[in-house]
């Protein structure tokens, strides 16, 4: 898919074959089932009787036509935030977990005081050897705190940094950049994947890894 596919799937819009598309590319499952996803519609049709609600109530909360929940339960076809829509109702608030349990994709937000949480030196180091080859042109670490990622950037890169202490701050960076390493603040972690998705948009290898 395209990186603006991609990214309308992870905001949470655009249609569920394409959020369907990045489960399997990260190895998620859906939350509401055991399996693998064939039967995702099928489960979400049992989940809705088991909490008494026919499809045309489910219709009349969400207001669409009985036809689009009939879709979903039977084709899982229809747009990302209907779906979304459909599980609150039920009482579920995550689309996509971990195998193996209900762990979060992404961490819960925490306060501002929680962010300074320092990358190890040895794990910044490992995780920039894992990339290898691959890190080429202009790297920027947009929070770079003590500078563990920082100080790993090989020669053969232009490194960039911002750290928000220091009075440089990320959401003014406007510069293209080929890749972003960082351990992003959680406490505003959509907000800088979003930013991070904007100034790797023209890059072909653009990465955020925390």
């Amino acid at each position: 898919m395209s990186w603006q596919t991609v990214r309308t799937a992870l905001r949470g819009d655009g249609n569920i074959a394409s959020l369907d598309a990045v489960r399997h590319a990260t190895g998620l499952r859906w939350s509401w089932t055991g399996n693998d996803g064939t039967s995702a519609s099928r489960d979400l049709a049992a989940l809705r009787s088991r909490k008494r609600i026919s499809q045309r109530a489910m219709a009349r909360r969400l207001a669409i036509s009985p036809q689009t929940i009939v879709t979903l339960e039977t084709l899982f076809r229809g747009r990302s935030r209907t779906l979304a829509t459909y599980l609150r109702v039920l009482g579920r608030h995550e689309l996509l977990v971990m195998p193996g349990g209900g762990k979060r994709l992404v961490p819960g937000p925490n306060g501002h005081e929680a962010d300074l949480v320092f990358t190890p030196r040895a794990l910044a180091a490992e995780i920039i050897a894992d990339l290898g080859r691959h890190l080429q042109g202009d790297v920027l670490e947009p929070a770079r705190g003590d500078g563990a990622f920082f100080d790993a950037f090989p020669d053969r890169v232009t490194p960039h940094w911002c750290e928000l202490a220091e009075g440089s701050d990320f959401f003014a960076w406007t510069q293209r950049v080929d890749w972003i390493v960082t351990n992003p603040p959680f406490s505003r972690f959509r907000d800088f994947l979003v930013h991070a998705m904007k100034v790797t948009a023209a890059a072909t290898h653009g990465l955020f890894r925390a």
